[in-house]
């Protein structure tokens, strides 16, 4: 089975970006909570410095939106032409 590389691509740049974008929220409207949470999936002991620095705005979270999304599917788009290539026409 094949996949439709275009449209596996932009399946998953959508679904990163979206997630992308909870995040962001997150972490604008919540930072304190976004780093708690943040330090225990990352092993991170103190967030007391870097609080200072989460500064999220709408500009720079549309800006990483429009990256992520470029960049997964990019990357998507290579793992399915590679994938493509491998498997081949089998019947």
């Amino acid at each position: 089975m094949q996949l439709h590389a275009p449209k596996f691509a932009f399946a998953a740049a959508i679904a990163m970006s979206t997630v992308h974008f909870i995040r962001g929220i997150f972490f604008m409207f919540w930072p304190e909570q976004a780093l708690k949470l943040s330090a225990q999936v990352f092993h991170i002991g103190n967030t007391a410095k870097l609080q200072q620095l989460v500064n999220v705005t709408w500009g720079a979270l549309l800006i990483g939106i429009a990256h992520l999304f470029v960049l997964v599917f990019l990357t998507t788009l290579l793992f399915a032409v590679i994938y493509n290539g491998l498997v081949g026409e089998q019947r």
